[in-house]
């Protein structure tokens, strides 16, 4: 078999995504970088944008995405942080 790359074709960076969650949460504060070689060590090179492809999922199933991340966001929010179980 092959990899399937299951999500959505959408490309977002990190900072990005993790900007929409400050925001979905609610925080004022924002987020704080750290250098990468602080965080993962030395020799470590960041693998820069990736836009995903789902065509391999499509030309098999036929399937598209049909909900944003901004939706899939949100329910996980729900999901985790006001009812957890």
């Amino acid at each position: 078999g092959k990899p399937v790359n299951l999500g959505s074709d959408q490309s977002i960076v990190i900072s990005d995504l993790a900007s929409k969650m400050v925001a979905l949460l609610g925080h004022t504060k924002g987020c704080s970088f750290q250098p990468y070689d602080q965080v993962f060590g030395d020799g470590f090179a960041p693998a820069g944008i990736r836009v995903p492809d789902i065509g391999r999922l499509q030309r098999a199933t036929g399937w598209r995405p049909s909900r944003s991340l901004d939706d899939i966001l949100v329910d996980c929010f729900n999901h985790l942080v006001v009812a957890p179980e």
